[in-house]
């Protein structure tokens, strides 16, 4: 998942959740923000649930609570690709018959990338939260071609005959419709 947002030229708004303790209230502002953000950011979910995902996100996971809104701006960087960084860490695990080699790496600090939102802020101002990430993240920080990006990243039939159309007049680069 981290590659594909890593990737990616539009927004993205992410949503820590528990899946093995899942919270009603995060599953109901889940589909809240994912129907806000439809056609103009990407959206997706973090299940804190996965060590993994929890070790990534640990800055948002601290407090031991879901529900934290993380924004991605367009274009933006949020991890350092280089294996040779000082944000890798090696870990050296010995297993009885082999070693594995894993490698562990951080996100940059959220100021470079992105926005948080804290899940009471959420809960308290909602209307005014989700409006204010709508503005900067999709009103002031997308260009047209990537609107135009957002809306056709999901994959619906119904977009089709557009797609081609834009790919046929050839007045945009449309690389992201292969």
């Amino acid at each position: 998942m981290t590659h594909m947002i890593q990737n990616s030229n539009i927004c993205w708004i992410l949503m820590t959740v528990d899946s093995v303790i899942a919270d009603p209230e995060d599953v109901k502002w889940a589909k809240k923000i994912a129907d806000v953000f439809y056609e103009r950011c990407a959206v997706g979910y973090v299940d804190i649930s996965f060590p993994s995902n929890f070790d990534l996100f640990r800055n948002f996971t601290a407090d031991g609570r879901t529900g934290w809104l993380i924004g991605k701006y367009p274009r933006a960087e949020l991890i350092h690709s280089n294996y040779t960084s000082n944000n890798w860490t090696l870990v050296l695990i010995l297993c009885r018959t082999c070693r594995i080699i894993i490698f562990r790496y951080n996100l940059y600090n959220i100021e470079y990338w992105g926005k948080s939102v804290p899940p009471l802020l959420l809960k308290e101002f909602p209307v005014q939260v989700i409006k204010g990430l709508v503005a900067e993240f999709y009103d002031l920080m997308m260009e047209d071609d990537l609107k135009i990006e957002a809306i056709f990243s999901y994959d619906d039939p119904k977009k089709d005959v557009i797609k081609g159309k834009l790919m046929q007049s050839g007045h945009t680069d449309l690389k992201w419709f292969k």
